[in-house]
């Protein structure tokens, strides 16, 4: 689809097809991390699961952070492990629950059992890469934010804050 402006705001996330027209392609190099996300509905949990703040729990060769989305009715659980096992880059892959699991062998119980309230097909595993920072997010009439000018990788969600403060930037400018 073809339109016209007078200013092209390219806010189109990591895989920016901006970027590419204002500064070619950016490679990515895999970090060794990978991050496991699943959603569990909080009825599936024990009743003395953890309380309705941001947890962390770390261990060998990771760590996972838990918190409550929608007004407490579900647990986000995010997991990073240290691995070799490189999947394409996209927190839409489906990994076997099974394999989730194997990585957490002696965590906590809390991560267990929130691992096994977990839909069995509804585990990704998002392949973490990094990027050079670009020296120019601009050109004459079209600019970069969030992702698509300064990938972030999904520590102390940085990502979405970055993004909002280019937002009030540009704004105010």
């Amino acid at each position: 689809k073809t339109v016209q402006g007078d200013l092209l705001i390219g806010a189109d996330g990591l895989k920016s097809v901006v970027a590419r027209q204002i500064v070619g392609d950016i490679p990515a190099q895999y970090t060794g991390d990978a991050a496991w996300r699943i959603v569990v509905p909080v009825e599936r949990l024990p009743a003395d699961r953890l309380e309705q703040v941001m947890s962390l729990f770390l261990g060998p060769g990771g760590h996972i952070v838990c918190y409550y989305l929608r007004a407490g009715k579900l647990m986000n659980f995010v997991g990073l492990v240290e691995t070799d096992e490189v999947s394409e880059e996209s927190w839409t892959v489906k990994l076997p629950w099974e394999t989730l699991k194997a990585y957490y062998r002696g965590w906590h119980p809390a991560v267990h059992a929130i691992i096994d309230a977990a839909d069995k097909d509804q585990c990704y595993r998002w392949s973490l890469f990094c990027r050079q920072p670009l020296t120019n997010w601009s050109s004459r009439r079209a600019t970069l934010l969030g992702d698509s000018a300064h990938a972030t990788l999904p520590y102390l969600a940085q990502g979405a804050v970055m993004a909002l403060e280019d937002a009030c930037i540009l704004a105010r400018a």
